[in-house]
């Protein structure tokens, strides 16, 4: 939606919030969560978003799944690495 600043003809932006807080990674787990070089934690398949999100409770890695209706993330309860210091990476 554009607005018009009074008796000018130049359309300016409203602020707005978009997207949705997340969780935090916290104190847990290693402070470098993605390495030095881009490394992708989320990937898309069969409809769905997957993400390697580390699990502060077992401080392991497990796959979780986005529930897009309620923007969260879902534990499937798959263990991918019980080392808190591994850096996965998703293709």
């Amino acid at each position: 939606m554009a607005f018009f600043l009074h008796g000018l003809g130049t359309p300016y932006a409203r602020a707005q919030n978009v997207g949705y807080r997340d969780f935090s990674y916290g104190k847990t787990g290693d402070a470098k969560l993605t390495g030095e070089r881009p490394e992708s934690k989320l990937w898309w398949n069969d409809g769905s978003w997957w993400g390697s999100l580390f699990d502060p409770l077992t401080l392991t890695y497990h796959v979780y799944r986005l529930n897009t209706a309620t923007q969260t993330w879902i534990d499937t309860g798959t263990t991918l690495d019980n080392r808190s210091w591994s850096k996965a990476d998703a293709l």
